[in-house]
């Protein structure tokens, strides 16, 4: 949390508590860099500025636009996803996890990140980057798991939430990850864990 005082990037979507913001912003980074979303999450929202409007968009100029970020698939499934929000749920994004899950496009990553970003509930937001920083700090091996994290991460990631403060402490945590704690290189000069780092110690 000290680290992200001075470190946190900025994007629009993280100045929002709109559920259906977050939502689209996280269909759209899936297997995207942030900084390229960004431009065109900004467009999307303006020209679809809530989840009825979305509903309504025509495919072909939705695909248009997010053409750019390839997965051209995610067109029909972030529409789809406003589909079944105003269908399925009178328009309003559920409040709850399970409903969160029934929508397209929504898996357990962007269920989290609805819950924690745009509703403040204590979850940990834990993909393949938070996975391995616990990893390596703990002396876990890095030998990621493909589907889903461990009982083990999953437990420590919940326990290391600072109350009241999910939301800033799991920016904190992606951010560090794809900043310092990095697939290649970790710059261990800016860390400011690295003399308990077991990955760095060499334990």
């Amino acid at each position: 949390m000290k680290w992200a005082e001075g470190n946190l990037r900025e994007f629009p979507w993280r100045e929002t508590t709109d559920p259906y913001k977050v939502c689209v912003a996280e269909i759209m980074l899936h297997q995207t860099f942030a900084r390229k979303v960004a431009p065109i999450y900004e467009a999307v929202v303006r020209r679809y500025p809530d989840v009825v409007a979305l509903s309504r968009a025509r495919l072909p100029t939705l695909t248009k636009m997010l053409y750019p970020l390839g997965l051209i698939y995610r067109a029909r499934t972030i529409k789809e996803m406003a589909k079944a929000v105003v269908k399925d749920h009178e328009g309003a994004f559920p409040t709850y996890k399970k409903g969160l899950l029934s929508l397209p496009g929504v898996g357990e990553y962007t269920a989290s990140a609805i819950l924690c970003f745009a509703y403040g509930e204590q979850v940990p937001i834990i993909d393949a980057n938070v996975v391995r920083v616990y990893a390596r700090f703990l002396g876990l091996g890095l030998r990621l798991p493909r589907s889903s994290p461990s009982k083990e991460i999953l437990e420590v990631a919940a326990n290391a939430l600072p109350k009241g403060r999910a939301r800033e402490f799991n920016y904190a945590l992606l951010d560090f990850a794809s900043v310092v704690c990095s697939h290649y290189n970790p710059k261990h000069a800016d860390c400011p864990v690295v003399t308990k780092c077991k990955y760095f110690n060499g334990k």
